[in-house]
Parts: C-alpha cells; structure tokens; sequence
C-alpha cells in the first residue's frame, strides 16, 4: 500500500540537516558548558511548579522508559508481521527501537554529562535524554509505517497527534522531574529525529533492493 507521505525528499533532507545542526550545537554548548542559562532558566520554572503539575509529570515519564517502549514495538512487530504480512517493516520497526536506544547510550557516554543534582536517584549520564530522544524515535517510525499500511488518514491523523503531543509531554516531564535538563531533552529530540530519518531512508533503500530483485 502506497504511503500518505509522497512529497518531495529534498524539503526532508534540508529539515534533516538543519536538525543535525541543532544536534551538533547543542552538544557543543554542553561540553563547551554555555547552555547553563537555559538549562537553570528552566529548572527555575519547573521548581516553581503546584504540586499538581509535578504529580501529573510524575505519572507521564514512565511512559518513555524501555519497559514500557519495548512492549509497544514489539505490539507493532505483531500488528505489522503477523496482520498485514510485512515483516521487513516489522523488523525495522523493532529493530529501530532498539539501535536507537543503543545510539542514546554511546552518546551519552561520549558527552558524559552529569544529571541534575536535584534528583539524585536516577543513574547513568544525562545527555542526551533517552526517554525524548527513543519515545520520539519509537513515535515517528510507528507514524511511518502506520502511514503506509493503514486505510484510514483520519486513524493516521489522529494517532499522530496523540502520539506525538505524549512524547512532547514525555520529555518535558524529564525537566519538571528533575531528571534532565532542558537541553538534554531538546538534544534528544533532535537527535531522535535524525536518529527516525536516518533509519527511514536504509528502510526504503532495503526495500527498493528487494523489490528489485523480484
């Protein structure tokens, strides 16, 4: 089934560089340590928060975790293998996920950043943020290949938005809990979408492979 995304690749490929730039800048202002501003700015704003929005947050950022993440690629892997027979959009679905994650490890353990101070109890480095920057992979590869097996644009739409405005929400919730700063979400959102884009092309440069050869 033919994709709802049949636009022209090159505004996609300006997006992408433009994207990687932002990635690149950040992680310079990181290890150059010019993003405090920003970064104690927001954590200003989050510390002044109502209870109510902590508690609200507090509830959403499990929702990025793998524990959670993991389980809905592998709902998609059944949905798209075994329903509409595709198993190398399963696959790379899967498989999407979890090099991403892989990705978000290595750097973070290149840029080596601490986390915040206010939440001592989260382990590991900071930056990038892997609950922003996997839950918008895991987000933009679901739209994708949703995209071209469903048969409703409404069903599309409207998942979209649900799942993008949750992964929004996602990332911001890593700031309000101390977790992050605001420059390792924005981090992980860009280099996400790098990360989705990438993955994208080498799934459809496989697949003209393959269909080349039948």
């Amino acid at each position: 089934m033919e994709s709802y995304l049949n636009f022209s690749k090159k505004p996609v490929y300006i997006s992408g560089a433009v994207l990687l730039g932002l990635s690149l800048t950040l992680m310079t202002l990181v290890l150059t340590g010019e993003a405090g501003l920003v970064d104690e700015w927001a954590a200003q704003f989050a510390a002044g928060a109502g209870e109510e929005v902590h508690q609200f947050f507090s509830a959403l950022t499990p929702l990025g975790s793998g524990k959670v993440l993991g389980p809905v690629a592998i709902v998609f892997v059944v949905l798209i293998g075994l329903r509409k027979r595709d198993w190398l959009q399963a696959l790379m679905m899967f498989m999407g996920v979890l090099v991403g994650y892989g990705v978000n490890i290595l750097l973070k353990s290149v840029i080596a950043r601490e986390r915040p101070v206010v939440n001592e109890g989260v382990e590991g480095f900071s930056f990038p943020s892997g609950h922003a920057m996997v839950s918008l992979i895991c987000a933009v590869l679901a739209f994708y290949f949703l995209s071209r097996q469903a048969n409703s644009k409404i069903l599309v739409a409207s998942s979209s938005v649900v799942g993008f405005t949750l992964v929004l929400l996602i990332g911001v919730s890593r700031v309000f809990e101390g977790a992050h700063y605001l420059s390792d979400v924005l981090a992980g959102f860009t280099f996400g979408l790098v990360f989705a884009g990438v993955w994208i092309m080498v799934y459809e440069w496989i697949e003209k492979k393959a269909n080349l050869r039948l």
